[in-house]
């Protein structure tokens, strides 16, 4: 019937929504949060330029303060139960008024229950292990490894270190911390 409908509907309603949380701000002294999740179509017939769009229109963009994209990557999977583990997710801050304005990133959520992690965590630990290897916290190759002034036989060995031993976890966080704030 008529083109546009849904865009001119989301776009009335995050104007009553913008007014609403201004009224709040004022009433409260501070902005509430309010998140929109929006699905990317892809336009039909788009030859130049990007084919991405958003069902709501450009409403959402303009009233948005922070405005992040998710990707998920690759699966990991479980080679015993066939079920998958973890996901990759890619994020880029595409429009931000505080902030950067753009930024991107990738980190692991977990999909399945582990004996270290739960469903819905983020798996970290590999990043804060290859930071330390590119800081010089972590050092060593083959099966010699030295980290915080102990010694490993394999890298693995320091990332079930990290995943079991949370005291560690947090003494080698807070030292990676100093060193990465420190550049």
């Amino acid at each position: 019937e008529t083109m546009g409908v849904q865009p001119r509907l989301l776009g009335k309603a995050t104007r009553k929504f913008v007014a609403a949380l201004n009224s709040a701000k004022n009433e409260r002294g501070h902005f509430p949060t309010l998140f929109f999740t929006n699905q990317i179509r892809m336009k039909i017939g788009v030859m130049f330029g990007n084919p991405e769009t958003k069902p709501g229109g450009m409403a959402p963009q303009f009233a948005s303060t922070t405005e992040v994209k998710l990707r998920a990557g690759e699966y990991k999977m479980d080679e015993v139960v066939g079920a998958p583990t973890h996901v990759e997710v890619h994020f880029k801050v595409e429009k931000n008024k505080v902030e950067r304005p753009r930024m991107e990133g990738d980190f692991k959520i977990m999909l399945s229950d582990t004996e270290t992690k739960r469903k819905g965590d983020i798996y970290e630990e590999d990043t804060m292990i290859k930071l330390a290897e590119k800081f010089g916290l972590l050092e060593g190759h083959g099966n010699s490894w030295t980290c915080l002034g102990e010694k490993y036989n394999g890298k693995s060995l320091v990332e079930r270190k990290l995943l079991t031993d949370l005291a560690f976890k947090k003494t080698f966080r807070e030292t990676l911390m100093k060193v990465l704030l420190a550049m």
